[in-house]
């Protein structure tokens, strides 16, 4: 049985593999500045998007789980720095996927754009 870890990387690695599928080019997986950790950090048509993936318990599966201020809060500040690394891009977006194991051990991926804003 996996742990809360294991589970969690592997919901990181169907998004980002569903996000590739979708023409994202993958720049980071468990981006760490500081205190601060981004999921995936990915690009597409000359935007940085920032996703936050969040595992979805199959007993709720119609409770979405939320992204707590403070956490917006150490986003918005990780891109900062992103963008100071990466100065090919001059936005940011935020997004949010939703990852859910089926019961056959696929995945079901709901990933919401733009989830909380963008920073320029």
């Amino acid at each position: 049985m996996m742990n809360k870890k294991q589970r969690g990387a592997e919901a990181e690695r169907a998004v980002s593999f569903f996000l590739e599928e979708q023409g994202y080019r993958i720049i980071h997986r468990n981006y760490r500045c500081g205190q601060r950790e981004v999921d995936i950090v990915a690009a597409l048509d000359g935007l940085l998007v920032i996703v936050e993936v969040k595992r979805v318990d199959p007993q709720l599966s119609g409770v979405l789980p939320p992204v707590h201020p403070r956490q917006e809060e150490r986003l918005r500040q990780a891109a900062e720095e992103l963008l100071m690394q990466h100065p090919e891009f001059s936005e940011v977006r935020f997004d949010v996927a939703l990852a859910q194991v089926l019961p056959d051990g696929s995945w079901h991926i709901r990933h919401l754009c733009d989830a909380f804003g963008t920073l320029h």
